[in-house]
């Protein structure tokens, strides 16, 4: 689906400032629509609002558009700190998310590895040139057993074996064009009788691959009719051939050394030590394989075939930038994870799994309505830290359940707005690696040369009118319906999304709750300037230099 560019409707209302956008006469008959301007100044200014003859909430949205720089100060509101002449509290110090930091995590240390393998490999001249190694998968059957190598879960930076593991699933599919594909599910013996068994595992391997018949409504082929085939030709000594079959390898254990406590737990990943001859990397399975946690799998088999669509993608594009396209390092840490979890929208309801957008009816099209959507989803936890950084370029920087919400809650949009599964597929299999590559994919759609600053201001504006299905291009989330985009004989469908109702609604500050800290990078403030406004207003404004403002009237 593709839609025209059209301005904001101007609504009985006006914006004036020192350097006004707007002006002239209004177009009459739009009482109740919205209207924006975006600022292109900072500084110290003046601001006056005008709602016209209809009460307006009227908000100020502060970006930082800077994708490595915090700003200095905090955007302030009538004078130094002050909102209409009342003193705000200063902000306390506290540390910033741009503070590096080494990974931490288990997931943080394998998406570090799938960033930038060639710094975890040993050094090449202590090793003979390696001969490529085909995948041991082709010789694959059921009852076929052996051991695996899987990041220690107690935490710690090691790996350790999985020793006692078979093959419980295996299957052979040849496509319309000759290609074959095949599908293996081992499975820790420990786990087989109580997580899982023949029934579950069978199943599993039918939704990611359905060998019965080729299929357009499963993982694989959803996946990479999007974003391409995780695996081929490649010319480095260093990684392994596919076998014959294209084998792709679930396994299926613990990942976990426990199931409850703050941090969350691991449902799956993608490691790409498995892409490499063992020759190379000792810890090598020499496999296209994912890892997917038992425990989380037998209680909860939708949340891990969204988990599958998501790794999926991680696979795939290490194959189509890095190695396909010879990137240096992966691409920033937030296009990849935010890709992911587009993959996990746009196959979710083909699945009839809730997916990120978190509303709790896999079969509404809708926003859902208050009740309707789940508190625990990527969008109310995006509200909860909505003033949170959006490009974390790398796991080291601390991409943690935060991170994940904003990127889904600015990705939700992009892929709404600028084109569905062409804008993934444009963001995937193109050499860039950095915000170039989504700039450039979200330009090829609307035609016109976009910024992170022209993006990260309209997507601010777009949480503020997602309570409306009337929001035009460049600002809807929310249609009142799905959005359906067809690409490569697949048809996807997009749900509405309202932030306003989630639990919690978007994190808003005012005078009541003023701005706690400067704008970090790549991050927009909500502020609360008015309620019900019903007659000018004008207002005193200092904004940092680099830091850019939005207005809103709703």
């Amino acid at each position: 689906m593709r839609a025209r560019a059209i301005p904001l409707a101007l609504a009985g209302a006006v914006l004036v400032s020192c350097n006004p956008l707007l002006s002239g006469t209004l177009p009459g008959g739009m009482v109740g629509s919205a209207l924006v301007q975006h600022v292109p100044y900072s500084g110290t200014f003046r601001y006056t609002v005008d709602p016209g003859s209809t009460p307006r909430e009227v908000y100020f949205v502060f970006t930082n558009p800077s994708l490595s720089q915090d700003a200095t100060t905090v955007p302030t509101v009538s004078g130094s700190i002050r909102v209409n002449g009342k003193g705000l509290p200063a902000p306390a110090a506290q540390p910033l998310p741009s503070t590096v930091r080494s990974p931490q995590t288990v997931l943080d240390r394998i998406s570090e590895f799938n960033r930038n393998p060639r710094a975890y490999l040993p050094a090449r001249s202590a090793f003979p040139a390696p001969s490529a190694t085909v995948s041991p998968a082709g010789g694959d059957s059921v009852g076929s057993t052996g051991s695996f190598e899987i990041a220690n879960p107690d935490g710690t930076n090691s790996l350790t074996p999985v020793p006692h593991v078979t093959c419980q699933s295996h299957a052979t599919v040849t496509f319309a064009d000759g290609r074959k594909r095949a599908i293996s599910v081992w499975v820790d013996d420990t786990v087989f009788g109580t997580d899982v068994n023949t029934t579950s595992v069978d199943t599993l391997a039918a939704r990611f691959l359905a060998t019965t018949a080729e299929s357009l409504t499963d993982i694989y082929h959803m996946d990479t009719s999007v974003v391409g085939e995780p695996w081929g030709p490649q010319s480095s000594p260093d990684l392994i051939t596919w076998d014959a079959n294209a084998t792709v390898t679930i396994l299926l254990t613990h990942l976990n050394a426990t199931y409850t406590g703050p941090n969350g737990v691991i449902v799956g990943y993608f490691w790409a030590k498995d892409n490499f001859n063992s020759s190379a990397y000792a810890g090598s399975n020499q496999r296209i394989m994912f890892y997917i946690d038992s425990h989380e799998y037998a209680a909860s088999p939708s949340l891990v075939y969204s988990t599958l669509a998501h790794e999926f993608q991680h696979m795939i594009q290490f194959y189509q930038k890095q190695v396909l396209r010879g990137a240096s390092t992966g691409t920033d840490t937030w296009i990849n994870e935010m890709c992911s979890m587009l993959m996990e929208d746009l196959v979710a309801y083909t699945l009839g799994v809730e997916g990120p957008r978190g509303v709790t009816d896999p079969a509404d099209g809708s926003a859902g309505g208050v009740g309707g959507t789940d508190s625990n989803s990527r969008i109310a936890e995006f509200n909860a830290v909505s003033n949170t950084s959006l490009a974390v370029t790398a796991s080291g920087s601390g991409f943690g359940l935060p991170q994940y919400a904003v990127a889904y809650a600015f990705g939700s949009w992009l892929l709404r707005n600028y084109g569905g599964p062409d804008l993934l597929q444009r963001i995937v299999q193109c050499p860039q690696t950095d915000s170039t590559a989504v700039t450039n994919a979200a330009t090829a759609y609307s035609g016109t040369a976009e910024t992170m600053q022209s993006l990260l201001q309209r997507w601010a504006v777009s949480v503020l009118l997602s309570d409306t299905t009337t929001a035009p291009f460049g600002y809807r989330c929310n249609t009142g319906d799905w959005t359906t985009f067809t690409h490569d004989a697949q048809t996807f469908n997009l749900g509405s999304i309202n932030f306003f109702n989630y639990t919690p609604a978007p994190l808003e500050f005012s005078s009541v709750s003023p701005i706690s800290a400067p704008p970090y990078y790549s991050s927009n403030v909500y502020y609360k300037a008015a309620t019900a406004l019903s007659a000018p207003t004008t207002f005193d404004l200092n904004l940092p230099a680099g830091t850019v403002m939005s207005v809103v009237l709703k």
